[in-house]
């Protein structure tokens, strides 16, 4: 199982994400950045032996503010997840052009199933990683067909539109280390697509729970900044 940081940055600095409630995000700080930069960061998590990390670019998401440099230089770091807020085929393109190659199509800025299938028509599944967004459970979509279904019933869907691996991410756990429902994981599990938990991760227990269940990967981020989860539990248990 993979152990993956998060990243959310707002208006170019790493902010602490908590509960979805976006409005209210402070600057982080952490142990690991002294100025909440994304790039000290990042640099940080691969010195701890980090192989991979999840960025979330908030201006990107909420303001179609795409800073391409700033991921091309990133991404020389440590290879990124990369969630901007996919809404175009042209996105794609200029993410391809500087070299990301693990790019989140997220359901709360999909614009349609048919942009998700169009995607998969030019492009290999392997560079692609639907997020199924929650908040409290729900899927966040301006989607009609996905709106009203289960998070497990989403997964199946995006599985038979060529989709091989998923986030599953509720924003209402985010930073809060309350871990998702385990029935609701081990749904996730069963439809065979590799998916990585997001949201509510406190300690080394959750991370050996998450394991069990059978997820493929983690994000991780509060956790590792408060201490509750540390880089020697990880290495111990064989994580990194």
């Amino acid at each position: 199982m993979e152990i993956i940081p998060a990243i959310d940055i707002l208006n170019g600095y790493v902010v602490h994400a908590k509960g979805g409630e976006r409005a209210k995000y402070k600057r982080l700080k952490s142990w690991l950045t002294q100025f909440s930069d994304p790039f000290e960061l990042i640099y940080n998590f691969k010195l701890l032996g980090f192989k991979k990390v999840y960025l979330a670019d908030l201006d990107s998401i909420l303001k179609c503010e795409m800073n391409i440099e700033l991921y091309k230089r990133l991404n020389q770091i440590v290879p990124l997840m990369l969630d901007i807020g996919i809404r175009t085929l042209d996105q794609i393109s200029v993410l391809f052009d500087v070299h990301i190659q693990n790019i989140i199509i997220a359901t709360e800025t999909l614009p349609s199933l048919k942009f998700a299938s169009d995607i998969l028509s030019i492009y290999s599944p392997e560079y692609f990683a639907v997020s199924i967004d929650l908040k409290a459970g729900k899927i966040l979509s301006s989607v009609k067909e996905l709106i009203n279904l289960k998070p497990e019933e989403a997964l199946k869907l995006f599985k038979s539109i060529g989709y091989l691996k998923a986030l599953v991410i509720d924003l209402h756990n985010v930073g809060r280390f309350k871990l998702m429902d385990p029935l609701l994981i081990r749904k996730l599990v069963e439809t065979g697509v590799d998916v990585i938990i997001g949201g509510g991760v406190k300690d080394i227990s959750d991370i050996l729970k998450l394991d069990y269940l059978g997820v493929k990967g983690v994000l991780v981020a509060s956790s590792l900044h408060k201490k509750t989860l540390t880089v020697d539990e990880l290495k111990e248990y064989g994580f990194l």
